[in-house]
């Protein structure tokens, strides 16, 4: 059995070699330092924008429908400094054939839904539960794509943007409901 296996095997490579639709023929993207995966401009300013439009939309219905002035006040601080990252983005991209999105995919636009359809004794929670993560994500995004991007223009805009989103990620989570915890076992 393993006399057979040994030349099936060699067979199977010796095939993919030879023949194309047998090999992958997209080129691997190379893994960035530190294990970090390498992101390219154009997903790095797809998930940036929709970032910011949740954001935005988000703070917008906040500043509607908040119970708490101190959560006003941070969705209102929220659409100030994400309508700015969205502005300055789109200056950066000036010069790239990148485009940005204008518009909320299906995954953010059910997310705003799901805020929307809270009850207004729990709309402020769930709007700062909603912050705490959307800022989790935004900061892992743009610290990776600060030291693993693939354009510098917008590498230098990921690390001028990400000071700013850490103190938002500090402030939401400060404000942020305490998570309930299951008791140890």
């Amino acid at each position: 059995m393993r006399l057979l296996l040994v030349p099936s095997l060699a067979g199977l490579l010796l095939a993919a070699a030879v023949q194309p639709g047998l090999a992958q023929s997209a080129e691997p993207v190379p893994a960035a330092p530190g294990g970090a995966a390498k992101i390219t401009a154009s997903s790095f300013v797809s998930r940036a924008t929709q970032s910011d439009l949740l954001e935005i939309e988000s703070s917008r219905l906040a500043e509607k429908h908040a119970k708490s002035e101190n959560v006003r006040q941070f969705a209102q601080q929220m659409v100030e400094d994400h309508t700015k990252s969205s502005a300055k983005l789109k200056d950066t991209l000036a010069k790239s054939k990148v485009q940005q999105p204008t518009s909320l995919d299906g995954t953010h636009k059910r997310k705003l839904e799901e805020l929307q359809k809270t009850k207004e004794d729990g709309f402020d929670s769930a709007y700062m539960r909603m912050q705490v993560a959307a800022h989790e994500d935004a900061v892992k995004l743009f610290r990776n794509y600060s030291t693993n991007g693939d354009d510098s223009n917008l590498q230098a805009f990921a690390a001028d943007t990400l000071p700013v989103l850490e103190a938002h990620l500090r402030h939401a989570k400060g404000m942020a409901p305490a998570r309930s915890k299951k008791p140890a076992s």
